[in-house]
Formats: C-alpha cells, structure tokens, sequence
C-alpha cells in the first residue's frame, strides 16, 4: 500500500513539472501592433452619417499567460470607450472588446442603449490587407479590413449580417481609420479625425 502511495504521489509531482515546463504560445506580433494599444491611446472620430464627433479611448488593458488543458496561451484584454464631445445625449455610447489570444480573436460591440443589441465574436483577424488605402483623400499605409462574420443578437437571438453590414479598417500607426457599426437600433460610420497610439 506505500509503495502505491509513492508511485502515485511521484506521477502527480511529475505531472506538475511538466505543466510547469510547457511552452507559452504567444500571440502574434502582427496581432498585437494592429490591436494591441495601451491605456492612454485615443482617436477623435466623426460619424459621417450624423456630423458627431466623439473621442474614444484605451480604458482597460491587461496581459496574461491562461493555462488550458492543451497547453498555455498568451491572452490580451482591451477595452476601449467612447466620449460625447458634443454634449449630446451619449446614452448610445458604445464600448469596444478585445480579446486576443494565441489561437484566436474576437471582439465585442456592445451598445448602452438597448443592452439586448450586440455583436459578439463576430470579426475575423486581418480578413484584406491594402498597401495603401485611401480615404477621405488621405493615404494610409498596410491597413487591415475585418468584417463581421457572425451577424447581430437581438434578444440573444442572431440577425442575419447582410441586414446589418459592419466592418472596421485599421493600420500599426494610427489604429483605427474607419468604423462602420450597425445594429437594429444604431447606424455609425466613425471616420478618423485625428489620433494617438501608444504601443
């Protein structure tokens, strides 16, 4: 019976070393300077379809090594939120979040209006990548275009996304360009003024 009690308690022992050893998947560099900004990075946008402008602005970040029963994985949270400059009703703010991890990304929409109205987990990772991409007769450089893939939930119930097309374009040196978010409730198309990215 001891001797049982020592094998068990070696496999154990063994088994924590090993898990303790294993490697960490990081999560790619590209991934990180397209989305990775920290606190105090902001952007000044206009919504075209309104003439509002707003600030948005790093609020949250946070790095850490998540440990599944596959292995371990680098994990980054972000969260952005947006600021009414215009005094005006900003009931329909809305907050943007990361979460980038070594296998995946994903982010959320959400809207402080109609809580019920969402996008979840609906944006592929570098989807198109152009050269340069003009916009508003300004030139941006290597900018990445993501569109959403899973459509909205309403009452946790999905909406087709063709009836509701969004999508964002970002670059390394100025983050976001251009956000286009529709829900049922809400139409926005943020287009970049001016910004500061810390990395």
């Amino acid at each position: 019976m001891r001797n049982i009690i020592i094998v068990i308690f070696c496999l154990s022992f063994f088994a924590c070393c090993k898990r303790k050893d294993e490697p960490v998947i990081y999560v790619s560099q590209r991934m990180k300077d397209l989305y990775f900004f920290k606190n105090g990075s902001n952007w000044t946008m206009r919504d075209s379809l309104t003439g509002r402008i707003d600030s948005f602005y790093v609020s949250y970040t946070d790095s850490l090594i998540e440990t599944y029963s596959v292995g371990k994985y680098e994990a980054n949270y972000i969260s952005i939120k947006e600021v009414n400059i215009n005094n005006v009703d900003a009931a329909d703010s809305m907050r943007f979040s990361f979460h980038l991890e070594s296998t995946a990304n994903t982010i959320d929409f959400k809207d402080y209006k109609f809580s019920e109205d969402f996008h979840s987990d609906g944006f592929g990772y570098g989807d198109i990548t152009y050269s340069v991409f003009n916009y508003n007769g300004v030139n941006y450089t290597n900018v990445t275009e993501a569109n959403d893939r899973q459509g909205i939930y309403v009452n946790l119930v999905r909406v087709d996304t063709l009836l509701y097309p969004s999508d964002y374009y970002l670059n390394k040196t100025e983050g976001f360009i251009k956000i286009r978010f529709n829900t049922k409730y809400h139409h926005f198309v943020w287009e970049l003024l001016n910004s500061n990215i810390i990395r």
